[in-house]
């Protein structure tokens, strides 16, 4: 009865001594959440809200304003750039998508679409973030990724 007791024990020990050898590990880092990704978590944002006045079809477009693209949003403008980028709160296009006005309100109701408060935080952390846009997935060549360390 005692015996197997002692092996574990024994083995026990012989598991604390080999953990004592190992060099101490570095102390986690804390992360905070990943840069939000344009073609990922904007896009659709965008494309689903926005693009039919602010897209790519000039006969369709209201406002003299495009959202498709960085060479468009960030254009200069009469009033200043409807993104200022790192603050949502000076971003005409945050203004106006949080507005109460009916007039002024955007998407504007007579389209039928409405921001989610989750979609309108999204745009807010995307703009505090730098406003990034990327190419789109279909133009950007695939990178095989780094392999993964197998030593231990």
């Amino acid at each position: 009865m005692l015996r197997p007791f002692l092996l574990s024990v024994a083995g026990l020990a012989s598991v604390a001594a080999l953990l004592a050898q190992l060099p101490p590990s570095a102390p986690a880092k804390s992360t905070g959440p990943a840069p939000l990704s344009f073609n990922e978590h904007i896009q659709p944002i965008l494309s689903e809200n926005c693009y039919q006045c602010h897209g790519m079809d000039a006969k369709g477009r209201k406002g003299k304003l495009r959202l498709d693209g960085e060479e468009f949003a960030f254009a200069p403008r009469e009033d200043g750039p409807v993104i200022v980028r790192g603050d949502p709160d000076r971003s005409p296009l945050v203004r106006r998508i949080e507005s109460a006005d009916e007039r002024a309100v955007m998407p504007p109701p007579e389209s039928h679409k409405h921001l989610k408060p989750a979609e309108v935080a999204l745009l807010r952390r995307w703009i505090t973030e730098g406003a990034r846009y990327e190419r789109h997935w279909a133009y950007v060549a695939p990178a095989r990724p780094d392999r993964m360390s197998t030593r231990l």
